[in-house]
């Protein structure tokens, strides 16, 4: 049941993109789907070794951080170069290595007591969803291999 409910999202967001893939034959779609796929990979690793024992020792053990190494790296990427398309090139861009439509003025923002919801909420909300995707990729390897045997939990 655990793996159920952890795979769920990863399942849901799968089918959502095979759908669009579907109905656009766009291959990137399927890119971007596989990343869902070898997600709920990953937890089935997870549980299969968690499943056989919690030893940092074996086959379950390193094809769980070899899934988990593989996932990290490939959602990162792809939240970097087509989700939040850093490092990407257009030809004759005006702001070099950033999207063509800027979603920010030129101007900085001050926050007017009188009006609070004029103020940054929105790009700190973009840096706290970049900072806690990364964190969330590279806790579960760390955690998981760092930690006694008898301080985890499950």
């Amino acid at each position: 049941m655990p793996f159920v409910l952890a795979s769920l999202p990863l399942f849901v967001r799968l089918v959502q993109s095979v759908k669009r893939w579907y109905d656009s034959r766009l291959i990137t779609h399927l890119i971007n789907g596989g990343k869902y796929g070898f997600g709920i990979v990953m937890y089935g690793m997870y549980y299969n070794w968690r499943y056989h024992g919690n030893a940092r020792s074996g086959a379950s053990f390193a094809l769980y951080c070899l899934a988990a190494t593989i996932y990290s790296s490939y959602a990162s990427a792809w939240d970097f170069l087509m989700d939040w398309s850093v490092l990407r090139l257009p030809p004759r861009t005006r702001y070099p290595l950033l999207r063509e439509e800027l979603l920010y003025s030129n101007h900085i923002p001050v926050r007017d007591e009188n009006h609070p919801e004029n103020g940054n909420a929105e790009r700190f909300q973009d840096v706290l969803h970049c900072n806690c995707a990364c964190r969330t990729r590279c806790a579960l390897v760390t955690t998981l291999t760092l930690c006694p045997d008898h301080e985890r939990h499950d």
